[in-house]
């Protein structure tokens, strides 16, 4: 018997229509606008939004305890800087091994099996007995959480269709800044308890699983992406998710999604073996650096790697130079200043005597405001960029819109790096402090203009690329920080402005988006 269902007549009346006979060949993206925007896609935003989440509290969290750490494990300085970075290695190590399990395997498949190792090793660095072990548990936190920092952008963007992907993807990018508050909000919470079972830092690591916990959980209703069935030549089982979505969406019965077949003219491109997935894979990485485009590859990966190692490699630093400032807030010193004082004190005290003193969390209610702030940032300059961008006709004013935000913040990132040697007034340096460590914020956006440069059969491993670079210049970033600041603190600051404005010439210079 045919699959019959009452669909609408358009005058308020019900007609009683043959599906089968209805239903038509679409491209994917058309069979994706057939599935419509609803539920489904607000819960999928949700999940990837806590994997997005989960990889800046896990990594990044880190920075909020490695000083508290100090007195159970009695870390030196390097060991410190090592801490606050080495989930990073661990993200550049395994990114381009997790794009390729997701590619061949499968996305879904991939990120919840990557959180449940990341969740264990984690939950292993609560309990570590010495330097070593949290080091080593840390750094496979952040190689195996690096497949929810990466593959939710992909898995989210296989279930939109053009008009809509853009938009979820931005607010997407807005779940970095929420993990940062996130960090900040449980370290004003749980650092001052005295427990007699567990250390606060022990117990915040802890409660930085959660994010992840509750993302594994919400990977189970999320089926495979549609778009990884299609490339494995599986159309049945693309259709399938896509009528669920559909189901989902609109509350019809599966059966009355119109599509009954897909039109792919990428066959040609499919490839099933593992041997040539890894050719494929060397072929992508040989074009993006072949004589057409390693010019272009290069400035990205240049502004990418230089922003991060100034802007992120600061943030890590933010809680400990905070808490120099707070310490003397009602005294006329500069940054810097302050730096080499509490050097200058810290080095005639033992560890029992620095670990004795109560600990202030003024500076970490302080962060706590910096992050809401970037918050605000962040959607301002997505607002701007979707919602202008949307009113300009041509590639090369959205391009020169996007580039425009750039050099406005890595400006006054620049600026306010001068302006730190000179401050003594503490609202005026906390400001500069903020202001030059936003700049990493802007990752994105330059991963976004880079994105529209690239074809697309190259345009996921490029990004991944810049990426890498991206979070290799934070893990460098925060191994010179920590040392040097009290070392060389005014010529730092300088030579970040001058870094600062390098990379603004470079972005001046980005090629815009028609290659595809």
């Amino acid at each position: 018997m045919e699959n019959l269902a009452y669909v609408s007549d358009g005058n308020d009346g019900i007609k009683l229509d043959n599906i089968k006979s209805n239903r038509k060949s679409f491209n994917y993206n058309e069979a994706l606008e057939a599935t419509q925007t609803g539920n489904f896609h607000l819960l999928l935003l949700l999940v990837c939004g806590l994997g997005y989440m989960a990889a800046s509290v896990e990594i990044i969290g880190v920075s909020v305890v490695m000083f508290s750490a100090d007195c159970d494990l009695r870390l030196t300085v390097q060991q410190q800087g090592l801490l606050g970075s080495i989930g990073y290695f661990g993200v550049v190590l395994s990114s381009h091994a997790m794009g390729f399990s997701a590619d061949t395997w499968g996305r879904v498949k991939t990120i919840r099996l990557s959180l449940l190792f990341s969740v264990c090793v984690s939950l292993a660095s609560v309990f570590s007995i010495n330097t070593t072990m949290l080091l080593v548990c840390r750094f496979f936190t952040g190689f195996f959480i690096s497949a929810s920092q990466s593959c939710v952008y992909t898995l989210l963007g296989e279930y939109h269709s053009s008009k809509t992907r853009m938009n979820h993807i931005t607010v997407l990018a807005s779940f970095l800044v929420i993990g940062l508050i996130y960090i900040q909000g449980m370290a004003v919470l749980l650092l001052p308890l005295k427990l007699t079972f567990l250390s606060p830092w022990r117990l915040i690591l802890l409660v930085n699983t959660f994010p992840s916990i509750c993302c594994s959980i919400g990977f189970f209703f999320i089926p495979e992406s549609p778009k990884y069935f299609l490339d494995q030549g599986r159309q049945e089982d693309c259709i399938k998710v896509l009528q669920k979505v559909y189901s989902l969406n609109t509350g019809n019965p599966k059966d009355t999604y119109p599509c009954n077949s897909i039109v792919f003219h990428e066959a040609e491109d499919r490839m099933f073996g593992i041997t040539e997935k890894l050719k494929l894979m060397s072929r992508q990485t040989i074009t993006i650096f072949n004589r057409e485009h390693i010019l272009q590859t290069l400035k990205f990966s240049f502004v990418a790697f230089l922003i991060s190692m100034i802007g992120a490699g600061l943030y890590m630093w933010l809680p400990p130079v905070l808490n120099y400032m707070v310490t003397y807030e009602g005294e006329k010193h500069t940054v810097c200043d302050v730096v080499k004082l509490v050097k200058v004190k810290s080095s005639n005290l033992t560890y029992e005597e620095k670990c004795s003193v109560e600990k202030d969390l003024t500076h970490f209610k302080i962060f706590f405001f910096i992050n809401v702030a970037y918050f605000v940032f962040f959607v301002m300059t997505a607002v701007l960029t979707t919602v202008v961008g949307k009113r300009l006709k041509t590639s090369f004013g959205r391009h020169i819109l996007k580039t425009s935000v750039l050099v406005f913040w890595y400006g006054i990132g620049a600026v306010f790096a001068i302006v730190i040697y000179w401050s003594n007034v503490f609202i005026l340096s906390l400001i500069s402090l903020a202001m030059v460590a936003q700049i990493a914020n802007m990752i994105g956006l330059v991963s976004g203009i880079g994105s529209e440069y690239y074809p697309s059969q190259i345009n996921a491993m490029a990004v991944c690329v810049l990426m890498m670079f991206s979070r290799l210049g934070i893990a460098i970033g925060s191994n010179l920080f920590g040392p040097l600041l009290p070392l060389y603190c005014e010529n730092m600051f300088f030579i970040g402005s001058g870094i600062i404005i390098v990379s603004i010439l470079i972005v001046c210079t980005f090629p815009r988006g028609g290659n595809k």
